[in-house]
């Protein structure tokens, strides 16, 4: 008679922790994501966005004649897909040692790493364009806003799809302008009181802070 080798319990085991992280990750998510296109569910190596723009422009016609037809530029751009993994080592007789849950924390900390890594992602795509160059010498201040303003009205970007990350030392650089954080200029539930706000709308941002920027 053959044996069943296989430890079952260790695959529960396994099972309950991949569950935990899971649960976690939609829990904390990564900060990024809800600001960029997404296409779940994809098969394969690699999948396409479509780029489209331009060519949108009303025109007059005559009776009985053609409607005036638009020609939108398509721009395909394909994004490669990659998996990431981490691990960690919960030992089932360490747990019977202690008191709190560590397989919840643990997942708790590998759903947080699997965000950042999400939201690195984003960030360095993000950091390769050179539309806006302004100099990180006086942080960040209300003419660099107006600046990037300038840029996304050039470019024609929605009115409510227009976002601003600013480190905690850009967050603070905010603080100190008056148009941001002044109650003359600043509706009082708008106003950015240090200690539970990190997010707001302003000069036609959503404006919040985040620690995971890689340029000055």
């Amino acid at each position: 008679m053959a044996l069943n080798t296989v430890n079952d319990i260790d695959d529960a085991f396994v099972l309950e922790f991949e569950s935990y992280v899971h649960l976690e990750y939609e829990r904390m998510g990564a900060q990024l994501t809800g600001l960029v296109r997404t296409k779940p569910n994809v098969v394969g190596k690699s999948t396409t966005f479509q780029k489209i723009g331009g060519g949108f422009t009303a025109g007059t016609k005559t009776r009985n004649g053609q409607v005036p037809i638009t020609n939108a530029r398509h721009e395909p751009v394909t994004c490669l897909i990659n998996d990431y993994y981490l691990g960690h080592w919960v030992d089932k007789l360490d747990e019977l040692k202690i008191i709190h849950e560590e397989r919840q924390i643990v997942a708790q900390l590998l759903a947080a790493a699997m965000g950042r890594q999400e939201d690195a992602l984003i960030v360095a795509e993000a950091e390769k364009t050179t539309n806006v160059n302004a100099s990180a010498a006086s942080g960040v201040t209300k003419a660099k806003v107006q600046e990037a303003y300038i840029h996304f009205g050039d470019s024609i970007v929605p009115g409510m799809e227009r976002y601003l990350a600013v480190s905690p030392q850009g967050w603070v650089d905010l603080m100190n302008t008056i148009e941001f954080s002044n109650e003359d200029y600043v509706p009082k539930d708008q106003l950015p009181f240090p200690g539970y706000m990190v997010s707001k709308f302003w000069h036609g941002f959503y404006i919040f802070q985040y620690t995971g920027l890689t340029k000055a």
